[in-house]
């Protein structure tokens, strides 16, 4: 049975919006999230009273994003199809490895951000990925949202880095400028990227 990090949803209260991206501070995140325990997948996927705790990183090259393409072979079937701007995944006990208890939350949601990147792709400058934290993600008007809270991370690679995705069987995946995927910003998305080039939108 796998087991995945979660966070009772009441603890949540107060610091994750119904929609949309919010920018709490480390200390306050840290506290919130420290607050949760790791719980069996499948009663986490169809319990809304518990938040899965994920950590979702956009890769960064100059002006530009690194694009995945969730193709049908992909285990999440909710997001077959859809173009996504973050590197996202479960927070599993093997984070828990060398975390004491002071700053474990924290460290454990950017240890699985890590984790994460390497599975996913293969960067030619992996000592170059430092995480920025940039936010909270939520979005209650879909099912894969209800039950699903992200710790956005940003991750800034040199110019002239090269990024392959590592299992071309279930992503696709390719640098493109920001301003363009602004602009082309709609239902081709998932909601958590469409949230984020929202706020850049917001931003400029």
């Amino acid at each position: 049975m796998k087991f995945i990090y979660v966070v009772k949803r009441r603890d949540l209260d107060g610091l994750i919006p119904q929609i949309g991206l919010v920018f709490p501070s480390l200390d306050t995140c840290a506290d919130r999230f420290g607050r949760g325990f790791f719980l069996e997948r499948p009663h986490a996927e169809r319990d809304p009273e518990f938040k899965q705790v994920i950590p979702y990183t956009v890769l960064w090259r100059d002006d530009e994003v690194f694009v995945f393409e969730r193709l049908t072979g992909g285990g999440e079937a909710r997001l077959h199809n859809l173009l996504s701007i973050g590197v996202g995944g479960h927070i599993e006990p093997m984070e828990t490895s060398g975390v004491g208890v002071a700053g474990r939350s924290w460290d454990m949601i950017r240890a699985a951000a890590l984790r994460e990147i390497e599975e996913e792709v293969h960067v030619d400058s992996p000592e170059s990925l430092v995480l920025e934290y940039r936010g909270l993600i939520n979005d209650e008007s879909n099912e894969v949202g209800t039950v699903h809270t992200g710790v956005l991370f940003f991750a800034r690679l040199p110019a002239g880095t090269t990024v392959t995705v590592r299992e071309t069987e279930v992503l696709a995946g390719h640098f493109e400028p920001v301003q363009k995927l602004i602009a082309e910003n709609g239902e081709a998305f998932e909601t958590w990227s469409r949230h984020i080039l929202d706020a850049r939108t917001e931003a400029r």
